[in-house]
């Protein structure tokens, strides 16, 4: 028992010497402290040599509590300026684990989202896809109702689009999601839809020569002309189907603005009021 009372705890100088060592296991918030504590001492040192310069009793015993306080001063400051370094060094590591166990806290939700992505997005493009083409044949059906509509008749439909938004037209503001809507393949980044149109590059392609090793035999033609005919027949597809949807889209619309146009025809004729009587 008195072995351990009267064992000293370790000084402010051992515990910072500790404390830089570079295995030592150290918070920054211990770091903090410290600093505080180098930061006081210094302060007392400095109070304690200004007490001293004014002795005169004992002018030795002055000058040594001076070098004394002196010294304690020099040597607080430079294990001030290497605890301030150990502190920065610490503190980001400390950063950089938080934000590393933050970040694969994210990991979970990550992959479950991924996956989920991956079982959900192929067959939802497949179902929107379909229902476009669908709605897209709908509305060529509606507009050559509409073009064919006998004379008198006022009766019209909106595409199934319109209908479904609560919409009379599209605009800028309220687009076409037959147009607007960009859909790719999950896997190889190709757009699905709206088919896309054909490229200076993809004409290219269509002439251009196989890469491959057939070039160099007796049969690469065969290879080209089979390509360039695939890619033909591609690009007329392609070219066929934006000029339908293209020709579908300004002809329903140029159906249904005549058709609001003879609707407000109508109402100015049954709301105009008779003329004055004419004399006898």
């Amino acid at each position: 028992m008195e072995a351990i009372m009267n064992k000293q705890l370790p000084t402010l100088e051992e515990r910072i010497d500790f404390a830089l060592q570079p295995d030592a296991a150290v918070t920054s918030v211990e770091l903090a402290a410290l600093i505080e504590e180098a930061e006081d001492g210094i302060a007392k040192a400095e109070k304690k040599r200004a007490i001293d310069q004014t002795l005169s009793l004992d002018p030795a015993a002055a000058r040594q509590a001076i070098a004394d306080a002196t010294f304690a001063a020099d040597r607080l400051r430079t294990l001030l300026s290497k605890l301030q370094a150990r502190y920065q060094q610490v503190r980001d590591d400390e950063e950089r684990t938080a934000w590393l166990a933050e970040l694969d806290a994210l990991k979970p939700e990550r992959d479950a989202l991924a996956e989920e992505l991956r079982e959900v997005y192929p067959d939802a493009v497949t179902k929107i896809v379909d229902l476009f083409v669908r709605i897209a044949e709908n509305d060529k059906a509606l507009s050559e109702r509409l073009q064919g509509r006998p004379a008198g008749v006022m009766g019209r439909l909106l595409s199934a689009e319109l209908h479904a938004r609560g919409l009379e037209s599209f605009s800028n503001n309220m687009p076409s999601l037959l147009t607007a809507v960009h859909l790719i393949d999950l896997d190889t980044g190709r757009q699905i839809w709206p088919p896309p149109q054909p490229s200076m590059a993809a004409a290219f392609a269509a002439i251009a020569m196989p890469s491959y090793g057939r070039r160099f035999t007796a049969d690469w033609w065969k290879d080209t002309e089979r390509r360039a005919a695939a890619q033909r027949v591609e690009q007329q597809r392609i070219a066929d189907y934006y000029a339908r949807t293209t020709k579908e889209q300004e002809d329903r619309e140029n159906a249904e603005a005549r058709e609001r146009f003879l609707e407000q025809q109508q109402r100015l004729t049954v709301n105009r009021p008779p003329g004055p009587p004419q004399s006898g």
